[in-house]
């Protein structure tokens, strides 16, 4: 008897491979240390872990492949990041950067199309172990881990932990990820508490303000979505008073923040020379408003000409904008900040509409981009390894909406004409 379309079977969990689900997670795993820095392998180890990603395409079912989806706005970002070679004032850097990192978002987007929901988690959360795992581990063996350098002109170390981190403000923003992972799916009854104290363990040591206020936002907006969730009646006495609390707990944090990066080293009401680089970056902005300099193209050494005239309007070298929509425009321009902005409002809006039975998803989106928005206050955090995070969130989002197949039924047909006429033939002969 033929079969329907309705009869066959869209969900990758039915019947995918533990080797190509292994393999997912590995990639993914490797792909979150390789990005983030975790350890500083050297670019023929980023390359070959490329091989991961290969082998879990390689070995997936043929129709976990047909239902590949995969974001158009992510296509376009990672288009003008590569199309940005043909701009960028660093000839050297730039084409580094897109042979390093485009392959790796490409595969990344793939592997994540195609791999099962909770297997994409169980990978970032494999993930977070690891990088917590060599962080610490670094601590204990490598006293040079436990700083961030000398102090210019004398021979005293720079305070806060880095692990093997390039700097503390790259551990930080890890940190701040790995912690909103933990609190949205984490279940072990040891190892929750366990990630929990390690996590803040080392972001106290980092001695980041940036990083501590986003821990303290991460939290407070957990237990608030919580609260949220769980609560029957939201306009209730108990969950005003709740979500008012909370909500001046936000706002101190937001104060602290300020206050700590602009005591940070002495600056005052310039937060740590932050304001002199923005004021710089904004020049060097409005000379190239519509496509930037190009990705990496700025503050990269050795420098160009131009990096070395915003060193002289800062007045000191700086290693970034400090800023995560300066960094976009510097980088990639209107055009490129445009394209980023989309990206990061459907994944927002995809979140927000999940398909999520337990509603852990959206809650880990709102986290995730909310905390993003906040360091990128101080940090740059839209590029490098958070465009990784930000495109794991959207596949996951597509992931959540309805079958493709069920959208397009001439797949479907297609699917059941094939196998109509396999059973025909098996029943003629």
């Amino acid at each position: 008897m033929p079969r329907t379309g309705s009869s066959i079977q869209t969900s990758a969990n039915t019947y995918f491979g533990p080797w190509s689900r292994g393999l997912g997670q590995i990639y993914i795993v490797t792909t979150i240390v390789l990005s983030f820095g975790a350890y500083d392998f050297q670019p023929p180890i980023h390359t070959l872990a490329l091989g991961f990603a290969f082998g879990c395409l390689l070995l997936a079912p043929r129709r976990a492949v047909l239902d590949i989806r995969v974001s158009l706005v992510s296509i376009m970002m990672l288009s003008i990041i590569t199309l940005s070679i043909l701009w960028t004032f660093d000839s050297v850097t730039t084409p580094f950067l897109i042979r390093l990192e485009v392959p790796r978002l490409v595969f990344l987007l793939l592997v994540v199309a195609v791999m099962p929901f909770e297997d994409t988690i169980g990978g970032l959360r494999k993930a977070m172990w690891v990088v917590l795992l060599i962080t610490v581990a670094a601590l204990i063996i490598f006293p040079e881990a436990r700083f961030n350098g000398i102090v210019a002109g004398s021979n005293q170390p720079y305070p806060g932990w880095r692990g093997f981190f390039i700097h503390k403000n790259a551990l930080s923003p890890y940190l701040i990820f790995a912690l909103a992972t933990l609190l949205v799916w984490e279940r072990g009854r040891y190892a929750r508490p366990l990630g929990f104290v390690v996590i803040m363990t080392l972001m106290i040591g980092s001695q980041s303000g940036t990083g501590i206020a986003g821990s303290l936002f991460v939290i407070s907006f957990y237990i608030w979505v919580r609260l949220y969730r769980r609560s029957e009646n939201r306009w209730s006495g108990g969950f005003v008073v709740a979500s008012s609390a909370l909500a001046v707990c936000l706002a101190a944090v937001g104060y602290i923040a300020v206050l700590a990066i602009a005591q940070a080293s002495g600056k005052g009401t310039s937060l740590s020379g932050r304001t002199f680089i923005w004021s710089a970056v904004l020049d060097a902005i409005s000379e190239r408003p519509l496509l930037g300099y190009g990705y990496g193209g700025l503050f990269q050494r050795p420098p160009s000409d131009v990096t070395r005239e915003i060193w002289r309007n800062i007045g000191f070298e700086a290693n970034h904008s400090h800023n995560g929509t300066l960094d976009l425009l510097v980088q990639l321009g209107v055009v490129g900040t445009a394209i980023f902005g989309a990206l990061f409002v459907s994944t927002l809006v995809g979140g927000m509409t999940a398909d999520s039975p337990d509603r852990r998803l959206s809650d880990w989106i709102l986290i995730v981009l909310s905390v993003q928005v906040l360091v990128s206050l101080s940090e740059p955090v839209f590029l490098g390894p958070w465009l990784v995070v930000i495109m794991i969130l959207r596949g996951l989002t597509l992931k959540s909406m309805p079958s493709w197949r069920d959208r397009h039924g001439r797949v479907t047909t297609a699917h059941v004409q094939r196998d109509d006429e396999a059973q025909s033939v098996a029943i003629d002969q």
